[in-house]
């Protein structure tokens, strides 16, 4: 509101206080505020008169300033689980982004200053930077990326959800944003920009029975055998629908000596890796394996 403020100044070359709900903004707090303007939800103040044009200019933009912030807490109470009249903030399509850093305060202070002109709530909660907007921002999600590593150099991770049109459903993708981000850190992905509909089968593994867990890994243990040229060939295998051409060119090998692997895995292990459902189990089983390795550290 501070900065709105200053801008304000700037186009009516006057000094402006504003009340509202027992909070004070104001342009210069040594400066002489002779004139009074009530409205609504404010009370403007003004260091010299105004015409009526004016005041009714500045009356509008304060105003969609002041709906905004409570826009703003009003997300912050839906996100912290409480129970709300949802009726009371209008219908719009929601889009949550998860920020999560070694140092949450630096990105804070710079997300201050990107979002000042978009359309988005900026919420500080604890180690995590909750962006809730009523645009597509996750289009803008790698842009976002790029500043926080330039501006910061720090370790970030970004975390997106679909488009949310049911403002109850925000609180649940938020908890499965934090979810999503514990993920990414056990099967220690590359990537920093991370989807909601990414490690989907790894969120369902996870909360899978824990004791029936562990007695399918004691059964198949040989899955801690397996090499990180083994794991790299079956990720490989898996993103490229078992097709051999692509697999070879996507791990720069030749098309014999991909095939030489698999064979020489089969005989090994005894499972096909271009039959779908063994090829599945492995993947499941090094899920596991991840997820326990992970807990064991």
């Amino acid at each position: 509101m501070n900065n709105l403020i200053k801008d304000l100044r700037k186009m009516v070359n006057s000094e402006l206080k504003i009340t509202s709900g027992g909070k004070t903004f104001s342009s210069d707090e040594n400066s002489s505020y002779q004139f009074k303007y009530d409205f609504e939800n404010f009370t403007l103040y003004t260091s010299s008169i105004l015409e009526k044009s004016l005041i009714n200019l500045l009356a509008y933009i304060i105003n969609d300033e002041l709906e905004k912030k409570s826009n703003h807490h009003y997300l912050i109470d839906v996100i912290a689980g409480k129970n709300l009249n949802y009726d009371l903030v209008k219908k719009n399509d929601y889009y949550l982004i998860l920020i999560s850093s070694s140092n949450p305060d630096d990105v804070a202070k710079l997300l201050n200053n990107y979002l000042d002109n978009h359309d988005i709530s900026f919420i500080y909660k604890q180690e995590n930077i909750i962006l809730v907007g009523s645009e597509n921002i996750y289009e803008d999600v790698k842009k976002l990326n790029s500043l926080l590593q330039a501006e910061l150099m720090i370790k970030i991770k970004l975390t997106y959800s679909n488009k949310i049109s049911d403002l109850s459903k925000l609180r649940s993708n938020y908890l499965k944003l934090k979810e999503l981000n514990k993920l990414s850190n056990i099967f220690a992905t590359k990537n920093n920009v991370v989807s909601i509909n990414d490690f989907e089968l790894e969120r369902l593994i996870l909360n899978l029975n824990q004791s029936i867990s562990s007695e399918y890994l004691k059964e198949n243990s040989f899955v801690f055998d397996l090499d990180q040229e083994d794991k790299n060939m079956i990720e490989a295998l898996i993103d490229n629908n078992l097709n051999i051409a692509q697999t070879s060119r996507s791990l720069y090998v030749h098309r014999n000596t991909l095939l030489y692997r698999i064979e020489k895995f089969k005989n090994h292990f005894s499972y096909d890796l271009l039959n779908f459902n063994d090829v599945l189990k492995i993947k499941l089983l090094l899920i596991l394996a991840e997820i326990t390795n992970y807990n064991n550290r």
